[in-house]
């Protein structure tokens, strides 16, 4: 059972929020002042990553981006999370991604997909 977030979530969200805008995973690194390319810690990047992945499934921060070397995930709040804050300032700087909107409908395709398969395996009726 999960006790919330953890030391390395509530750090990267308050990194992001204090950075503004959306940030990829070398901005993070050089933020938190990692310099080096984290080759001496490896246990710190895949925890990192970890945690990074954890809030994009649990739907408390975006990927933008299509993660490759020209276009590196850029990671944000989930636009429902930006909404509840009700910071317009990062609302503003969400909206100014260029891939904002696509990482919305991906989003939201997905959601659906699994609205979807939910609905229909509660139209079925019992096996038996």
């Amino acid at each position: 059972m999960s006790r919330g977030l953890g030391k390395m979530q509530r750090m990267l969200l308050g990194l992001i929020r204090e950075f503004g805008e959306p940030m990829t995973f070398d901005q993070m690194r050089l933020a938190m002042g990692l310099t080096d390319k984290l080759e001496a810690w490896p246990s710190l990047k895949r925890s990192m990553h970890r945690a990074l992945h954890s809030m994009v499934v649990s739907g408390e921060l975006i990927a933008l981006g299509d993660g490759g070397r020209a276009d590196p995930y850029r990671y944000f709040f989930h636009p429902v999370i930006l909404y509840l804050m009700k910071d317009q300032a990062l609302q503003e700087a969400f909206d100014a991604d260029p891939g904002a909107k696509e990482a919305v409908r991906r989003n939201t395709a997905k959601l659906a997909k699994a609205l979807g398969r939910m609905s229909s395996d509660t139209t079925e009726g019992p096996k038996g």
